[in-house]
């Protein structure tokens, strides 16, 4: 599948953008956001190790940053999985 390659490496893109944004930053800045870089890895490996649908990447592929649109729109006070990403998919694109 092209999208599934187009996916994987635009996960890995991502998620090294993230972790050189995170090398930028003070000890005391990264203890502030350790919670948010735990639910960001979390998403990450969600995302890595689970199985989807040529809708499903189609959808991830249009957003801009897959990790932080997952971030900002799913329930974080519940343990992410993979269904949890398939139900927000079904929703449309936030902005």
């Amino acid at each position: 599948m092209k999208n599934e390659k187009l996916f994987q490496e635009k996960l890995e893109w991502e998620w090294k953008c993230y972790m050189a944004d995170m090398l930028k930053k003070s000890r005391e800045c990264l203890f502030a956001e350790a919670n948010i870089i735990t639910m960001k890895k979390e998403i990450y490996l969600t995302l890595k190790k689970s199985d989807w649908t040529e809708y499903e990447l189609d959808r991830f592929l249009a957003m801009d940053n897959m990790i932080d649109c997952l971030y900002l729109n799913l329930d974080e006070s519940v343990r992410l999985t993979g269904e949890q990403i398939k139900e927000f998919l079904l929703e449309p694109i936030p902005d």
